[in-house]
Order: C-alpha cells, then structure tokens, then sequence
C-alpha cells in the first residue's frame, strides 16, 4: 500500500478497488483527492480485506444493507448531459 499515493497521484483514476489490504481499524488509508475509504477488513487472521476508493468529485454512498462476505456495495450518482445515472 505504501505505493499506492504515487499510483493514484499519477494515474488519476476516479475509482480505486483494493484487495488484499491486510488493514486494520488503526490502519490510515485515506487519500488526497478521494472520500474516506469503504473499507471490509478482516476480522481474524493477518491477510484479506478490500477497500474502495471514489474520487470526491464523484457522489456516493456506502450500502451497507447489501453487503455480503468481503464484499463492498457503493450507489454512485454519475450526471451525464441528459441523466442521472445510479449504479451498484
């Protein structure tokens, strides 16, 4: 993960999806530009977790309702020209 701010600095993506973080609740994982990480750690053992990145430019939020197992579930609001677009 140390990596990761360099990667993102100079790709720029607007969605990041990480597995295998290996993070724990003390574990600081935000990053400049993006909301506070959706994050599913492991709760035993030392490997696993997964973590999702959105652009703060980008609308989101979190549905938790429909989580299952290490996964994460996001709605996402993108506005195009003619719509609003709500994904999951």
């Amino acid at each position: 993960m140390d990596e990761l701010p360099t990667i993102v600095d100079e790709k720029k993506p607007q969605i990041v999806g990480i597995s295998e973080t290996w993070a724990t609740e003390s574990s600081d994982m935000n990053l400049n530009g993006y909301h506070s990480p959706i994050r599913c750690d492991r709760a035993n053992g030392k490997h696993g977790g997964v973590a999702l990145y959105i652009e703060e430019t980008l609308r989101m939020q979190p549905c938790p309702e429909i989580e299952v197992n290490l996964s994460l579930m996001i709605r996402l609001g993108v506005q195009c020209n003619w719509n609003t677009v709500t994904s999951y």
